[in-house]
């Protein structure tokens, strides 16, 4: 415990300095107490699987933390200075996760349980007709991204629909898995920091956040929203913001196909992700007024359509 080395400290993240480690010190994340104790406790759940920053408790609920300062750059930054040591780092991390996935399979009295990942499909079927479609119907429309047409989204989810049900266990997971929350390490490695969403989840989840964030990142949809709903339709322009855009890919293409292996082709996890896409956006439009949806949400409608047609992750 670091308590008596700590100053009055207020919502705004602060350093402080305990031999020759530099902490920084949290309270009141987003001036909510829980999301703060929800990130310590994602810390104790985590650490013994993945590679993280020491944390203290400063208060009884942790509503106070202090974390050890991480070093190096996070791989959104990595990835433009040293592309081999993001690989590195990202092999490590992925590494790592997928042994945590395995203990917890493993270890008796852990949560095995069944996700049956159709059900997802289903809510974002549902989601669509129930109010999004009815109240948006250009959302029926083709999507075009750089000047080439893709099929609506509602046939994508009618067409999930018709998938067979998949079932997956539920995991430990760092609830928040991209490259923002992920750091090369100066000797080596990586770390992973926030885990305040940690808990048991899908798996395909994870790859959601570890894939397909990285994804929208990366390829930089545009889409001009005034445009778009004048001509009652979505308009996108994609822009790769790195020429080590394929290298990474492929990655991300070994990564869901050694998982499809290790399931004996089972699990589509390609399937599993452009479902979970679909849900994000979903989940987080505001259904009486979709035009309020920031610019970055379109972004998962493009890169589910574009993973679809099999132009991405193939």
């Amino acid at each position: 415990m670091i308590s008596r080395q700590v100053q009055k400290i207020t919502n705004e993240v602060s350093k402080v300095e305990k031999g020759s480690l530099v902490y920084y010190t949290k309270e009141s994340i987003n001036n909510n107490p829980d999301q703060t104790s929800d990130e310590y406790l994602g810390y104790n759940l985590i650490s013994n699987y993945l590679e993280t920053p020491i944390v203290h408790r400063i208060n009884d609920n942790a509503s106070r933390i202090a974390i050890k300062e991480a070093s190096g750059y996070s791989l959104d930054k990595m990835l433009y200075r040293d592309l081999n040591s993001t690989l590195e780092a990202l092999d490590a991390c992925f590494s790592d996760i997928r042994k945590m996935w395995r203990l917890t399979l493993e270890k008796p009295g852990e949560k095995h349980i069944s996700y049956d990942t159709i059900n997802e499909a289903q809510q974002t079927y549902n989601l669509f007709n129930s109010s999004l479609y009815q109240q948006h119907p250009y959302l029926e429309n083709s999507l075009v991204i750089n000047n080439k047409k893709y099929i609506s989204i509602k046939e994508v989810v009618s067409r999930l629909k018709q998938k067979p049900t998949i079932n997956e266990s539920v995991v430990i997971s760092h609830g928040d898995e991209h490259f923002k929350n992920i750091f090369y390490s100066k000797r080596g490695g990586y770390s992973i920091i926030d885990p305040r969403r940690a808990g048991y989840q899908a798996i395909s989840s994870t790859l959601n956040r570890l894939i397909g964030s990285t994804l929208i990142f990366i390829l930089d949809y545009e889409v001009d929203l005034d445009k778009t709903l004048a001509e009652a339709g979505i308009n996108f322009k994609s822009v790769l913001t790195s020429s080590k855009y394929e290298i990474l890919l492929s990655k991300f293409e070994e990564y869901i196909s050694e998982l499809n292996l290790a399931t004996n082709g089972q699990n589509n996890y390609k399937f599993l992700i452009i479902a979970n896409l679909l849900r994000a956006f979903l989940l987080n439009v505001n259904s009486k007024n979709l035009e309020k949806v920031t610019k970055n949400r379109y972004a998962y409608l493009a890169l589910a359509s574009q993973i679809y047609n099999n132009e991405i992750l193939c």
